[in-house]
């Protein structure tokens, strides 16, 4: 067996290395660039909503506007859990006066995301408390809530500033609650909410 001298050893080598060093750079292997992560799906976040609520028939109540005012904290593309209080107006049916539904509250929220279309919709838990008062005729009840709903968030940046309009609507269950009549101890009323998502920013871990 003939064996190849050192030196054409050596020069055999030395053109590999020269080789792969001279292949153009859009043959050599790269790695992705990861994808830019949005404000609104890490970090803290604010949100301000125009509310409206179909209180239980067993209320005597007509539906009523408010407001909720959230603050919260998202996980990465899946989860956020937040805080938050609300309030609305309503009327007593039949001409009986005003009405008004204050509380707060803790949700979570889960983000399904296993496909493009489904990474803004969510579903929503929550528990809080509510206080109805029936103001003109001096009576008011409060107890726990137990929530759950679905919605959807829509991202968008403007002049540079990245914020989200949010939606859901839920169905809250009061347990300890009535209208004029304190035997009526469990409602349930349909909560819908409509407002604006804005990212305070600081990263989990960031700087």
């Amino acid at each position: 067996m003939k064996h190849l001298p050192c030196s054409r050893l050596l020069a055999a080598l030395a053109s590999t290395v020269l080789l792969s060093v001279s292949l153009p750079a859009s043959a050599q292997f790269e790695l992705p660039e990861p994808e830019p992560v949005s404000p609104l799906d890490n970090g803290f976040y604010g949100a301000l909503s125009l509310t409206n609520v179909s209180p239980d028939r067993e209320r005597g109540l007509d539906d009523g506007n408010g407001y909720q005012l959230s603050v919260g904290y998202r996980f990465g593309k899946l989860f956020a859990v937040q805080a938050r209080i609300h309030a609305a107006d309503l009327d007593v049916m039949n001409g009986g006066g005003d009405a008004s539904m204050e509380g707060f509250g803790a949700d979570v929220l889960y983000f399904p995301a296993s496909r493009p279309w489904l990474e803004n919709v969510y579903v929503t838990f929550g528990i809080g408390t509510l206080e109805t008062d029936y103001e003109s005729q001096g009576v008011s009840f409060e107890g726990e809530t137990f929530e759950a709903g679905i919605g959807y968030m829509q991202p968008f940046t403007l002049g540079g500033i990245d914020f989200g309009v949010r939606g859901d609507v839920r169905s809250r269950h009061n347990n300890n609650a009535s209208g004029t009549n304190a035997d009526n101890q469990n409602v349930s009323d349909t909560h819908m909410s409509l407002g604006v998502v804005i990212p305070f920013g600081g990263l989990l871990g960031g700087d």
